[in-house]
């Protein structure tokens, strides 16, 4: 695959697509990174990168949920497609949607089924028989067991662990280090262990 942009700066990232077969030639950031490879483009904006390429896909590398969804939005409106970078391990009898970001030391188990543009951060865990919706991330070192079911637009934070059959509702949040030992509503916070929703996400 060639001309493919990543948004949101990530030095990983950056650093596993070439191994993966993905060629990034620009990089769209708030902010410019202080060094960049020679042959990588530097964007401000992904509108901006739109006005000047035309990719074949995007990397989403976006860790903040909003942004993430407004992203990628944006860029299938282009009708650019997100590409999927697997540097964990994914077991073959596992399904997911386009965009998937498995990064270093991430693990998914058998019979998972994985949505549209999720990422899973170093170190995460996901056990067996497993749902995770579109849009979702699962912070470094989390853990989610055996047939829990995580909605659209979670954020799963790191160190944390969801217990097995748990049911995650959209739009969640759960804290760093927290332990889910029950079901959480679409939209609560949840933090501590046992965790316990603290308010509504925005």
């Amino acid at each position: 695959m060639s001309d493919v942009i990543l948004t949101g700066f990530s030095v990983e990232l950056l650093n596993l697509a070439p191994a993966l077969g993905i060629n990034i030639v620009a990089l769209v950031d708030p902010k410019r990174p202080k060094q960049l490879p020679t042959d990588v483009t530097f964007f401000a904006s992904d509108e901006a990168a739109l006005e000047h390429l035309t990719p074949s896909g995007v990397l989403n590398g976006i860790d903040h949920i909003p942004a993430k969804v407004s992203v990628d939005l944006l860029y299938t409106e282009y009708g650019v497609h997100p590409v999927s970078l697997i540097a964990g391990t994914i077991c073959e009898t596992s399904h997911y949607g386009a965009g998937l970001l498995m990064q270093v030391g991430s693990v998914v188990t058998s019979e998972v089924s994985i949505g549209r543009c999720v990422k899973i951060n170093t170190g995460a865990s996901i056990t067996h028989d497993v749902v995770i919706g579109d849009y979702s991330i699962v912070a470094p070192g989390a853990v989610v067991l055996s047939r829990a079911v995580i909605g659209n637009k979670v954020y799963v934070g790191a160190n944390s662990t969801i217990l097995p059959g748990v049911v995650v509702g959209d739009g969640a949040v759960i804290g760093a280090g927290a332990v889910v030992t029950k079901d959480v509503a679409p939209g609560d916070v949840m933090v501590g262990s046992p965790a316990r929703a603290i308010k509504k996400s925005l």
